[in-house]
C-alpha cells in the first residue's frame, strides 16, 4: 500500500481554519471516516489469500484508500512554503509515485505478468519480493511499445503531475538555493581545517 497509496502515510497538515472553523472540523471528520474505512478493509482483507493482488494490478480492494491519500497531497502541495525542504522533497516524491502509479494502470496494466500467472501461479511469489516483477516496475525492465493512444495517455498525466507538482518544485528549489547558500557561507565562514 506503501507504493500505490503513498499519500496514505502522510498526516494530514493543519490549516489556518480561523476563517470557516466548522469547515475544517467537518473535513478531518470525513478524513477519520475514510482512515476507519481503510483500517477496516485491511482488516477484512488481511487474511485472504490474494488481499495484494499479486496476479492482477495491485491491492485492488483497497483502491478506496485513494481518497484519504488524495486529500492528504492535495493538503501538502496546497501550501508548501510552510513545510521543510525534507518534507517538500516527499511530498514531490509521493505525487510522482502517484502520478506513476495511475499512467501505468491504464497504459501498462499487467503487461509481460503472464509468466507469473502460467503454471498454476508458479512465479507469483516473485512479484512480492522482487521489485522488477511488480507491476509498478516492470515496464522499466521490458518495454512496451506504446501506441498512440497509450502515449497521449502516459503525456496526460505527465502534465496532470507538472500541475501538480509545479508549486511544490518551486518553494522546493528556492529551499535548496537558500540551504546551499548557508551551507557555502558556513564553509567559507567557518573555522579553518587542521589536519
Amino acid at each position: 500500500m506503501l507504493f500505490f497509496t503513498p499519500g496514505l502515510f502522510a498526516r494530514l497538515p493543519e490549516v489556518d481554519s480561523e476563517t470557516q472553523p466548522d469547515r475544517e472540523a467537518e473535513l478531518r471528520l470525513v478524513y477519520r471516516v475514510w482512515l476507519a474505512v481503510v483500517v477496516g478493509l485491511v482488516l477484512v482483507y488481511a487474511r485472504w489469500w490474494a488481499w495484494y493482488g499479486g496476479a492482477v494490478w495491485g491491492p485492488r480492494f483497497f483502491l478506496f484508500a485513494c481518497l484519504p491519500a488524495s486529500l492528504v497531497l492535495a493538503r501538502w502541495t496546497a501550501r508548501p512554503e510552510r513545510h521543510s525542504l525534507i518534507a517538500n522533497l516527499l511530498v514531490l516524491l509521493a505525487v510522482a509515485l502517484s502520478c506513476w502509479v495511475g499512467a501505468n494502470g491504464i497504459v501498462y496494466l499487467d503487461y509481460d505478468h503472464a509468466m507469473f500467472r502460467d503454471n498454476n501461479f508458479a512465479l507469483e511469489f516473485m512479484t512480492w519480493f522482487v521489485p522488477e516483477c511488480s507491476v509498478l516496475w516492470r515496464p522499466f525492465v521490458v518495454h512496451k511499445a506504446l501506441d498512440k493512444a497509450d502515449f497521449l495517455r502516459l503525456v496526460a498525466f505527465g502534465v496532470g503531475f507538472a500541475y501538480l507538482a509545479w508549486p511544490v518544485g518551486v518553494i522546493l528549489s528556492q529551499q535548496v538555493r537558500r540551504t546551499a547558500v548557508e551551507l557555502w557561507q558556513s564553509v567559507r565562514e567557518g573555522a579553518a581545517w587542521k589536519f
